[in-house]
């Protein structure tokens, strides 16, 4: 398994999870992982 010695690449992948957060998931309720999987992947596309 490959280790980096550094972690700059969790910064940026950290911040993309941050705008999926902000973008498709805060203030949401959704009834079932369909709706959210729905969410996700309009936010994505």
């Amino acid at each position: 398994m490959f280790l980096p010695t550094y972690a700059s690449w969790l910064t940026w992948i950290e911040a993309e999870f941050a705008a999926l957060r902000y973008f498709a998931l805060n203030g949401t309720d959704h009834r079932s992982h369909t709706e959210q999987n729905a969410a996700i992947a309009a936010y994505i596309c």
